[in-house]
Formats: C-alpha cells, structure tokens, sequence
C-alpha cells in the first residue's frame, strides 16, 4: 500500500544559497538562507547556524494564526 503524503507549503519553504569554493574545502559551509514567503533572511558560516534560523522560523511560525505571516522585520 503506497503512504500518501502532506503537500508541501509555501509557508514552511526556504531559500538556501551556498557559496560554491574554498569555504567547502576547509568544512565551513558559507551561505545565505531565506523564508520564503516573509523574506526572513540571514547568512551563515556553518551548519548550525543554518539550522537554527530555520528551527527558530519554525517555531515562530508556530505560534502564529494560521492565515498570519511573519514579517521581516519580527525576530
């Protein structure tokens, strides 16, 4: 029996930009990344960072109405 999946949403999509050369030979991992549907950004210097921007967005998407978004500007 084949497992049906949630679609995916808009307000859970993000943006990970990776910038390509040295940063990825010494094991940092350099980059942008941004929610998609408020334009939160930040830029990160590793793993965990990118991490923590998209946990922290998560949650703050949590505790939002449903049909409310975040805006840029909140933390």
């Amino acid at each position: 029996m084949r497992e049906e999946t949630a679609p995916l949403s808009r307000r859970t999509a993000f943006l990970i930009h990776i910038r390509a050369g040295k940063c990825l030979d010494d094991g940092r991992l350099l980059g942008r990344v941004e929610h998609v549907v408020s334009g939160r950004a930040e830029h990160f210097t590793n793993v965990e960072q990118l991490w923590a921007f998209v946990f922290r967005t998560l949650d703050d998407l949590e505790r939002k109405p449903c049909g409310e978004i975040l805006s840029e500007n909140e933390p």
